[in-house]
């Protein structure tokens, strides 16, 4: 699901240190998740007891033309 994820919601998680990648297809996301041993959520409906965030040091997106890329 490609829906926006609103402002409310998105600041209660860079509260807790976490980025949320947004606009982006299936596939990478599942892509993503693997390097970084993390879980895929569709909700915040659940307990992060639960959930394993993955972590990185550093995410950077990069303009290429004019697409951009995390």
């Amino acid at each position: 699901n490609r829906e926006s994820i609103y402002n409310y919601f998105e600041q209660l998680l860079v509260e807790k240190g976490i980025t949320a990648i947004q606009y982006t297809d299936f596939p990478s996301i599942q892509r993503l998740a693997q390097i970084l041993s993390g879980d895929i959520l569709s909700t915040f409906n659940i307990s992060s007891d639960n959930i394993h965030f993955g972590k990185c040091n550093l995410i950077e997106e990069i303009l290429i033309g004019e697409d951009k890329f995390v």
